[in-house]
């Protein structure tokens, strides 16, 4: 079997092999238009052929690890984007309309292109002076000993709340999204593992909790809220899956989404899902 080794944002390092067509059947059986997170999970579980270096898991052998659960979406996204790349080299034509002027024009989405906010190695010393290059030596830290990470807000009060995993994705978000509806609110708040000062231990209804939750998150003022979202993405890795284009109309530049962890990933006609990280962050080639 053709394999090649890959190296996660996290440090997960293993040896993937390339997309074949029955990982194809399996996601388009039952839903031609849409992958649900288990399946992509799947898909990155059946890719990886080899663990070499487990990174911050906690994990036996050389097996893949749980996708479906304990990874971060971020190594898995970089494991399909891998595998994407290694099969057919990761160039996707494509035809992007520009917003300014609304003509359209044809382009190559180039995944091998891509830029990457990568945790350090555990015996990395981490970087003093630069609040933001410093954080994500705080998340894999945290990370490998299960521990949340933490905001402290205007008012004092300090958020407590969860990287981005598979079980994430497919439990508490999905039910925030089925309870408030979908948006980065819902999922902000789905994250969320306690807030100093706000009692849940007499909340024993999982949706009164949630409520409760997603009340005290809601209430601060936007701009608070955008400052505890931008420091949950600065301590995220994984891929940066949109990129600036220029549109050859107007000359007007315009970042696009690439697609990694959705259906359109694979079917190239479904519409693009856009993840950008910050101004300033730092991002490498890996």
């Amino acid at each position: 079997m053709d394999t090649t080794q890959i190296r996660c944002p996290s440090g997960l390092t293993g040896r993937i092999r390339k997309l074949l067509g029955r990982d194809f059947h399996a996601l388009l059986i039952d839903k031609p238009e849409e992958a649900t997170p288990d399946q992509m999970a799947d898909l990155a579980a059946a890719i990886w052929v080899e663990t070499l270096d487990p990174g911050p898991y906690r994990l036996e052998g050389a097996g893949a690890p749980m996708f479906r659960s304990d990874v971060l979406i971020g190594d898995r996204q970089s494991a399909l984007i891998k595998s994407r790349i290694f099969t057919d080299g990761g160039k996707k034509p494509n035809r992007i309309q520009c917003p300014g002027c609304g003509g359209w024009f044809a382009d190559v989405f180039d995944y091998g292109e891509l830029r990457y906010r990568v945790w350090p190695d555990g015996d990395a010393a981490a970087p003093t002076g630069d609040a933001l290059a410093m954080k994500p030596h705080e998340a894999r830290k945290r990370f490998a000993a299960g521990e949340p990470c933490s905001t402290q807000m205007a008012d004092g009060a300090v958020i407590h709340w969860n990287l981005l995993t598979g079980s994430l994705l497919s439990g508490s978000i999905r039910d925030y999204a089925m309870q408030f509806g979908s948006s980065i609110y819902s999922e902000t708040a789905a994250r969320v593992q306690e807030i100093e000062g706000l009692d849940l231990s007499e909340i024993k209804d999982p949706a009164e909790r949630r409520s409760a939750i997603f009340d005290r998150v809601t209430e601060y003022p936007d701009p608070e809220f955008w400052k505890l979202w931008e420091d949950i993405q600065d301590h995220e890795c994984g891929p940066e899956t949109d990129m600036l284009k220029q549109c050859p109309i107007t000359g007007c530049g315009h970042r696009f989404g690439y697609q990694t962890d959705t259906m359109g990933f694979i079917v190239p006609a479904l519409p693009m899902r856009s993840m950008r990280l910050r101004a300033g962050t730092q991002t490498q080639r890996i």
